[in-house]
């Protein structure tokens, strides 16, 4: 997908339910700022990919990495830690259904999440799948 087919694609996706629109709102926007830092992403679209950009959008970039900063994590910490991630994790969860109603959205999906990995995730482990579970 090129960057003149972004309008389209996010036209596309968010002419879908506007009760899933609503929930995907945060990941989208978080999501789509990706492709304005990194519009050509080097990572390949793998389930690997998807999870490590998912974990750092629903979990790592958030009050996570606050309490990794200050080296502590308590009961509070963790409960606000579970909810952001779950609200963030639901937000995803509706964008991709939203991107998976048309061929423009599913290469839509590929482009931000490619984009994300490589922003947040470059430098992270493979994950201990086999090979052939990987791609």
């Amino acid at each position: 997908m090129n960057t003149d087919q972004l309008p389209t694609a996010v036209a596309t996706i968010l002419s879908g339910d506007p009760q899933q629109v609503a929930l995907a709102k945060w990941a989208f926007m978080t999501l789509s700022s990706a492709i304005v830092l990194i519009s050509n992403p080097k990572s390949k679209f793998t389930p690997r990919v998807e999870g490590h950009a998912l974990t750092a959008l629903c979990f790592r970039n958030g009050p996570l990495e606050d309490a990794h900063a200050e080296n502590n994590l308590d009961d509070s910490q963790m409960k606000r830690i579970n909810i952001w991630s779950s609200r963030a994790l639901t937000s995803a969860l509706a964008m991709k259904g939203l991107c998976d109603n048309t061929p423009i959205g599913k290469e839509y999906w590929s482009l931000v999440i490619c984009a994300y990995h490589d922003i947040y995730c470059h430098g992270w482990q493979k994950s201990a799948l086999p090979p052939e579970e990987e791609e």
